[in-house]
């Protein structure tokens, strides 16, 4: 049976992509881990992915979460214990570091290497050859043209 460390939006997705029809076991933030069996993270969040995994390391399976619909070109270094959730793309010569998120339908053009613990938010596009910082938090919806260049959308919202 498979055990997944949380209970919350991103444990049921890794339950239906990875255990369709099958029974698995989700922990929530009051329950002991198990003495025996393989772990899986199911929270999204860089902080608590990377202490648990640090602890639990030699019992985490699927430590490289690839979500549905995510598209990854030739040449790309996946580190350890990364998520790159439904619909992202990553395309050629990119290097994601250990303990990366890269959220839902975010864009990494060529060449974009992610230190170790970065956050891509939702929909952010990074354009080709940027290197972050390791821990850089990227906005959703964020335009990255350069490390020290990130441009948010802007939106006029009008009442009446």
């Amino acid at each position: 049976m498979a055990i997944i460390i949380g209970n919350g939006g991103h444990a049921r997705a890794l339950a239906h992509r990875y255990f369709p029809g099958e029974n698995v076991r989700m922990l929530g933030p009051n329950e002991e881990i198990p003495i025996e069996g393989d772990l899986i993270i199911g929270m999204g969040d860089v902080k608590t992915r990377r202490v648990i995994f640090r602890l639990l390391e030699s019992r985490i399976a699927y430590n490289q979460q690839i979500m549905a619909g995510v598209l990854i070109g030739p040449h790309v270094h996946l580190g350890k214990n990364i998520l790159i959730n439904t619909g992202a793309q990553i395309d050629h010569d990119c290097v994601i570091g250990d303990h990366c998120s890269i959220a839902p339908g975010a864009i990494l053009c060529g060449g974009v290497t992610l230190g170790e613990g970065c956050f891509i938010g939702a929909g952010a596009i990074i354009v080709e050859n940027v290197t972050l910082e390791p821990n850089t938090f990227i906005p959703a919806g964020s335009l990255v043209v350069k490390q020290d260049d990130i441009r948010m959308p802007q939106r006029v919202v009008q009442n009446g």
